[in-house]
Formats: C-alpha cells, structure tokens, sequence
C-alpha cells in the first residue's frame, strides 16, 4: 500500500509540474523582442572578420584513401599563421532537393582583408593548391562572408 501511495504522489508531481512548465510557455507567438536589440547583436558577433568557404568536387575515381589525404592537405593550411580556424567537412545527402552538390567543403576564418589576401598568395597556400588539382573534378567555387 506505501508503495502504492508514493507512485501515485510522484505521478501527481509529474503533472502539477508539466502543467506549471506549459502554463509558463507562450502559446504560439512569435516573440521578436531581439530584433534590432544591439545587446543580443553584440553577443552574436563573431570574433573573425572573413569565413572563406570553398566547395569541391572530386573526381568519381577517388578512393577513400585519395579523400583523407585531400582532406589533410586542406588541414595543413593552419599553418599559415593569418589562418585563424579551418574546418574541412564532408558532404552528405540529407535528402534536401535545395543542397547544393558538393563532395567537400573548407570553410576558414581571417581576422582581416590583409590577412586573407596574405593567405591566398603564401607559398604553402599555392602547393597544396596544386597539389589538390589532380583530385579534383571542376573548378572549386567560394563564398566569402563578411559578418554584420
């Protein structure tokens, strides 16, 4: 029978707070109160100024082995000290008719024009650059992005 009582006093917890945490959402409206709020916008700023995405397509000969060493080659380009972070990703199909196709993605980051356009002439930059080409299928496209 106590055991009974204690199910039946956590069933009733479990209800009176699942109706206190509906009671205290909003129902259904959309609350823009963060727009054009500069405080929410200053804590959403990014720390870079420039996220450079290039996207490749490589060639349907490559192996598994052909990709990680094109996705390391891509890696290395931290070592040019203007690159702030580098991320290099894989594609994969969620069943989105809108993505675009891709195999792979390199999205780095800079903290200037500078510091890009220092990046894009180095040395190291331009051999794996080359390097890269025998993989590849067509031209890499880019998308640079400059944060509000």
């Amino acid at each position: 029978m106590d055991r009974i009582k204690k199910q039946n006093i956590k069933k009733s917890l479990v209800l009176v707070l699942g109706f206190i945490l509906i009671l205290s959402c909003k129902t259904g409206v959309v609350n823009n109160d963060f727009i054009g709020n500069e405080e929410f916008i200053q804590k959403q700023k990014p720390t870079y100024k420039i996220e450079h995405m290039v996207f490749f397509n490589l060639k349907d000969s490559s192996t598994k082995a052909d990709i990680t060493l094109f996705k390391d080659r891509l890696r290395s380009l931290i070592k040019i000290k203007e690159v702030r972070q580098i991320f290099v990703s894989e594609s994969q199909d969620l069943g989105d008719s809108r993505a675009l196709d891709y195999d792979l993605v390199m999205t780095s980051y800079f903290n200037s024009r500078n510091d890009m356009d220092v990046y894009m002439d180095h040395p190291f930059h331009l051999i794996v650059k080359e390097s890269l080409k025998p993989f590849l299928k067509g031209t890499p496209a880019t998308l640079d992005l400059l944060p509000e």
